[in-house]
């Protein structure tokens, strides 16, 4: 994968941002029986698939297609093999952190929980549109 320079203002804004956010919500806690905020919570979660599809899409749209030979292929094939289990892991794991991170919120209701919950969630959105099916299929 290519990687392109970042802009560094843009990095440190958002950093400063999501560090004075964390500030700000660190203390407050919510109450999980509240319909509102089940509900505001599920909207999280959908705004966050949004990003992670997003920004998927985001960093492959500029990708173009090319052709190969068959054994350039089976090649790739036998890499890629690895690179899929580790894919997968790596997925499995985001998603055992959302998990615990959800959990913390729901035992606590504390919105920092929620907050990396919702973050993590994410990513392992991101992660996962990177493991269609037809990966799987090519390597049974």
């Amino acid at each position: 994968m290519e990687h392109e320079k970042g802009n560094q203002y843009k990095l440190w804004i958002t950093w400063a941002i999501t560090l004075a956010l964390l500030r700000v919500i660190k203390d407050i806690s919510v109450s999980i029986y509240d319909p509102l905020s089940i509900l505001i919570v599920v909207i999280f979660l959908a705004i966050s698939t949004w990003i992670g599809v997003f920004k998927y899409k985001d960093i492959y749209k500029d990708k173009r297609e090319v052709y190969y030979t068959e054994s350039l292929i089976n090649d790739y094939k036998d890499k890629g093999r690895n690179i899929l289990k580790k894919e997968v892991k790596t997925a499995v794991f985001i998603f055992a952190i959302f998990v615990l991170l959800m959990t913390l919120f729901l035992i606590y209701g504390w919105l920092i929980w929620l907050f990396f919950g919702i973050i993590c969630f994410g990513t392992f959105i991101y992660s996962i549109c990177g493991l269609p099916l037809d990966r799987f299929k090519l390597y049974k």
